[in-house]
């Protein structure tokens, strides 16, 4: 294979999913129906990132129970050893499955037309509105890492505050900021990890994951 082909190809493996296709004049068009490998393949992925989302999300929760119960001791090392085993299949079990599937979508002419729609979208979005996709691949318009800010500004931001909201020197003074500083650094850390995702729950990957078919 030449270059091209094997770019095609990885867009193929790691490119999102692909839901709808319209007519060229945005008008009703039809549902992209996958391979049955692709669709075999989308399921073994779906309830893998489901698996993820839940460990990830009970993970303070499976931390303390494995605590009390030694598995972070000498003696639970031969234990740990066998998990190792079965974390390495699975993880390669995962890469075959994503192959598999990068392959059949190769295969789709209908897929591979979209794959190549994504890789050459620079200013336009017009070919973009004939596919409804996974909207986490749609190209970013606009960031906030893409504003401007004056060096003073940032400069002052690291130094009186590396958490959003959390108190600045200027404002409780050096010996205030420094003894409530445990309290604070437990509140942004709170704040920062379960606490957006307890105000936005719709954002958290798990009910994503549950929601998708």
């Amino acid at each position: 294979w030449d270059s091209p082909n094997m770019l095609s190809l990885l867009r193929c493996i790691f490119g999102p999913s692909l839901f709808y296709i319209f007519n060229e004049n945005h008008t009703k068009g039809h549902e992209y129906i996958p391979s049955k490998i692709e669709a075999y393949c989308n399921k073994i992925l779906l309830w893998a990132s489901r698996f993820y989302s839940l460990v990830y999300y009970t993970s303070p929760i499976l931390i303390f129970y494995l605590w009390r119960k030694g598995a972070f001791t000498l003696e639970a090392l031969p234990g740990w050893k066998d998990f190792s085993r079965v974390a390495i299949a699975a993880s390669a079990t995962l890469a075959g499955v994503y192959c598999v599937r990068g392959f059949s979508r190769y295969a789709n002419s209908e897929y591979r037309r979209f794959i190549t729609v994504i890789a050459l979208k620079k200013k336009t979005d017009d070919d973009l509105r004939n596919y409804d996709f996974d909207f986490r691949a749609w190209p970013v318009d606009y960031s906030w890492k893409m504003s401007v800010t004056k060096p003073n500004a940032a400069k002052r931001k690291l130094f009186d505050s590396w958490c959003p909201g959390m108190p600045t020197i200027s404002s409780l003074g050096l010996f205030n900021w420094l003894w409530y500083l445990p309290y604070n650094v437990v509140e942004c850390a709170m704040t920062c990890s379960f606490g957006r995702r307890a105000m936005y729950p719709g954002s958290t990957s798990l009910l994503q994951r549950s929601e998708e078919r």
